[in-house]
């Protein structure tokens, strides 16, 4: 299977033009979104080729304020493969019985999703796996591939779960300050324009990525803070008091 894939893939290099520099409006929206952290910024743009190249199994999650550009993100993400492509949802994904809405997506964004619950999230992880069950309302449930890659938005810190020695969610850390304080509402309108999108899915679809190292998930501090924002008032209540005043005791 892998080597048909790169047998396709270099096939499809000879008629994708070649784009070798990040546009500079779409270098500076994932600057600001990113906050400036090399790290934040450089995962991301790995992803988004990894998502045009192959597919993801990490889960994209973008956790923070509101207004810093995470839906301007994934309005984005629709011109990448196409909207055909492309699936935009909420927690029904995780909630209702049926997801046919989800078969052949490249890109799915789950936009203020809740995944709390756990047999939410196990519904949820389900989607991750290569081989997934869809099914339609009046149809029989089929197993087929899965060719999403997908990317969570949230507000909430607390709209997670992520347990110990998790390898499905890659949280990046984000911006507090709002896109319109860096760029115009025509600036951001160009963003989403699907010729501009076209080019950064150019440079994109030649990017060098580690398909290998996209296999493990990318951890930050604000994956810590999601971890500690789902604690039970126990758990808060042992780690912050009991465990250390222990600690001092020893």
């Amino acid at each position: 299977h892998d080597v048909k894939f790169r047998a396709s893939i270099i096939q499809q290099h000879k008629e994708v033009e070649r784009v070798d520099k990040m546009p500079e409006m779409f270098h500076k929206f994932f600057h600001h979104l990113s906050d400036g952290k090399e790290s934040e910024y450089n995962y991301m743009i790995k992803w988004l080729a990894n998502a045009i190249q192959d597919r993801n199994f990490c889960v994209l999650a973008a956790i923070g304020a509101p207004g810093i550009g995470k839906g301007v993100l994934g309005a984005i993400m629709i011109w990448l493969v196409g909207r055909h492509n492309f699936h935009k949802t909420d927690n029904k994904l995780i909630t209702k019985d049926f997801n046919k809405q989800f078969q052949n997506k490249r890109l799915v964004f789950c936009d203020e999703m809740n995944i709390r619950k756990t047999d939410h999230m196990n519904k949820f992880k389900d989607l991750i796996n290569d081989i997934i069950e869809i099914e339609a309302k009046g149809e029989n449930a089929k197993l087929t591939k899965n060719f999403a890659s997908i990317y969570i938005a949230s507000n909430n810190l607390d709209s997670l779960t992520i347990p110990e020695n998790d390898r499905r969610f890659s949280v990046i850390e984000l911006t507090k300050k709002p896109l319109v304080d860096i760029l115009t509402s025509d600036n951001i309108e160009e963003l989403t324009k699907e010729e501009n999108v076209n080019e950064l899915a150019k440079y994109l679809y030649y990017y060098n990525v580690d398909r290998e190292k996209m296999l493990r998930v990318h951890t930050s501090k604000r994956t810590e803070e999601i971890k500690y924002s789902s604690l039970t008032d126990a758990e808060e209540w042992f780690i912050e008091d009991y465990a250390k005043d222990k600690h001092k005791t020893v």
